[in-house]
């Protein structure tokens, strides 16, 4: 079985975000597949999040 990690950090805000799908529209990330927000010593897991690279804004949805 082969699993890919996708990974980003944001780096003003200290945040990193491990999924298996992230797919890019312009400054849009829309992120799937076994969500794991790391903020200092809190983890945050979801199935889908959206991430605004322009606003600096992120959103996680269902099973948060």
């Amino acid at each position: 079985m082969k699993v890919l990690i996708n990974r980003i950090i944001i780096d003003i805000k200290k945040i990193e975000i491990y999924a298996t799908d992230m797919k890019t529209k312009n400054d849009i990330i829309n992120i799937s597949g076994g969500i794991a927000v790391v903020y200092g010593d809190y983890i945050l897991i979801s199935k889908k999040a959206k991430y605004d690279r322009k606003n600096g804004i992120l959103e996680l949805f269902e099973d948060v």
